[in-house]
């Protein structure tokens, strides 16, 4: 039997990749605490607020299409949870595949609401390396 925390970590990562591939970005931010800090890359200044994560993610989504995201968990912990995920989209309008790939530290509060997430990850898109013409995105 999974922790209390352990299921809590999965169970939210889980909706957090079923919404972001339904694309419906009010459903991702219902995901986040109203005050949430939320770190898209270390060299970013973070969001703050689950309004400018809403906002974020409208933008963000609108511009692709047939998302696929995958996550499995590192590690749970009491206050936090890692995981290593993947997401694989085309651009809106184009056939242009990019793929995602990144890590995730996520801190859920007792409600199982995340209060911060951080994120290092990296992209790549067509035109940046000869590998993408010869790999299905």
């Amino acid at each position: 039997m999974l922790a209390k925390e352990e299921q809590a970590f999965r169970n939210w990562l889980a909706a957090f990749g079923k919404r972001m591939e339904s694309g419906e970005s009010n459903a991702l931010a219902a995901l986040f605490a109203a005050d949430v800090v939320f770190h898209l890359s270390p060299f970013d200044a973070p969001l703050r607020g689950r309004e400018a994560v809403e906002d974020h993610f409208r933008k963000t989504l609108a511009a692709r299409e047939s998302i696929r995201f995958t996550a499995e968990v590192i590690t749970p912990a009491h206050d936090e949870g890692w995981a290593h995920w993947a997401c694989g989209f085309t651009r809106t309008g184009t056939d242009d595949p990019v793929r995602q790939e990144g890590i995730m530290r996520v801190v859920l509060d007792d409600s199982g609401i995340c209060t911060h997430l951080q994120q290092w990850w990296n992209s790549i898109e067509p035109g940046q390396s000869d590998l993408m013409r010869d790999t299905d995105a």
